[in-house]
């Protein structure tokens, strides 16, 4: 048995087209910034040097939809490059001098993760935030604290919320110390062993705003533990949400009757439109049990003999869709 190009097409380029609109912006950043380095050093000619940028600005205006990223032309960056060869002509190769292409997609992916990191602990915060001040508001409403569901100690509804502000200031403290090795850079590194043209790895480090390149080229390029300690902190982070999550759901059954949702995060049932269904709470379970799984995913791709490419092919989507999904179910349990 023996698969053609279209089989492998549609197995394993389109998995990768499909992280098109998340990595695009970046992955023009990166391609930004080997070509003002390539022609720093003088890998070409002022006039080619000239035609690569001026494509390049212009394939920066534009969304990943516009550019027809296309499985049946390669990955992404082949696929992006026979865009931009039709655009500029033969200056669009220069991309491949002194660069791999798992080095463009490293670069843009770190620039992606470290952005929605900052984002998540400013989310975090933010949670913090409002649960110190519902807590406030009700540090003299009484109620009895649970243990097994049974009720147990005297208690009021602004202790037992405030129990919750430490684990998600702790996880986002967690965020900000990973962030550090996130935000290192791979640019200049190669295959694993360097770039025969890119020396000056510490100026391609600043210019696309990382705090410094990767101190070992190889691990530079095929570490993993960063993104898995992101991954497994923001899961931590929304498994809090859960816990708080769930607790609110039973306190606002009507056996409870301890809290009342807003009209904005319940929907009634279709057959019984008397119910007010807490989907808002559903939510943020259920995304719970998502993170868990994607984490889980990741910890299986890890499992692998170093320098492999599966494990960075899916993760180039599936990491930056659980930070999204992490960001949105901390706002919504804001």
């Amino acid at each position: 048995m023996t698969p053609g190009r279209d089989e492998l097409a549609e197995s394993g380029y389109t998995w990768e087209i499909a992280d098109a609109p998340i990595l695009h912006a970046a992955l023009n950043l990166a391609d930004l910034e080997h070509a003002l380095e390539l022609r720093a050093i003088g890998a070409v000619t002022e006039a080619e040097g000239a035609t690569l940028l001026k494509g390049l600005l212009a394939l920066h205006s534009l969304p990943a939809e516009a550019v027809g990223y296309d499985p049946s032309l390669g990955e992404l960056v082949t696929s992006r490059e026979a865009y931009l060869d039709g655009e500029i002509g033969d200056a669009a190769g220069f991309l491949r001098a002194g660069r791999t292409r798992r080095e463009a997609v490293r670069t843009a992916f770190r620039i992606v993760v470290r952005r929605q990191v900052l984002d998540l602990i400013v989310d975090a915060c933010a949670l913090t935030t409002a649960i110190c001040e519902r807590s406030e508001e009700h540090a003299r409403t009484l109620m009895p604290d649970y243990t097994y569901l049974q009720p147990a100690q005297a208690s009021t509804f602004g202790h037992y919320l405030l129990s919750f502000a430490d684990p998600v200031l702790r996880d986002a403290k967690r965020l900000m110390s990973e962030f550090a090795n996130v935000n290192e850079s791979p640019a200049g590194s190669g295959a694993a062993n360097g770039s025969p043209l890119i020396k000056d790895r510490a100026g391609a480090a600043d210019a696309l705003g990382f705090a410094r390149p990767g101190e070992h080229i190889r691990d530079a390029m095929w570490q993993t533990d960063p993104f898995a300690h992101v991954l497994f902190h923001a899961t931590s982070l929304v498994l809090t949400e859960d816990r708080l999550a769930e607790d609110l759901e039973i306190f606002a059954s009507r056996e409870f009757d301890f809290v009342a949702l807003a009209d904005n995060v319940v929907r009634p049932s279709v057959l019984m439109p008397q119910k007010r269904n807490p989907y808002a709470l559903t939510v943020i379970r259920g995304s719970a049990g998502v993170m868990i799984g994607r984490l889980t995913g990741q910890m299986a791709l890890a499992k692998s003999p170093s320098a492999r490419s599966d494990t960075f092919i899916y993760a180039y989507g599936e990491i930056p869709r659980a930070l999204d999904l992490a960001g949105r179910v901390t706002r919504l349990m804001r």
